[in-house]
């Protein structure tokens, strides 16, 4: 119980890319918008969407060859 309270606390919503999604455009400094402009042409945010960066799917990111890691393959069959 102690680890769950804890962890309810570690959620932010008031940073400047929580601004930036928000709405303000002015909330990210040049450099940031830079990265975020890098992270969009590379379709990073395909599967890392909103503030929470996730679309909650599993995707094999090519870390490791499919055969040496099944990864959820292991589970779910579906390739």
């Amino acid at each position: 119980m102690a680890i769950a309270t804890y962890e309810r606390t570690q959620f932010t919503n008031q940073s400047p890319f929580d601004a930036f999604i928000g709405g303000n455009n002015a909330a990210l400094t040049p450099l940031e918008r830079t990265g975020r402009d890098i992270f969009v042409s590379a379709s990073c945010d395909r599967c890392h969407r909103l503030a929470i960066m996730s679309d909650h799917d599993f995707h094999y990111t090519g870390v490791r060859p499919a055969g040496e890691d099944p990864g959820r393959f292991a589970v779910t069959a579906d390739p």
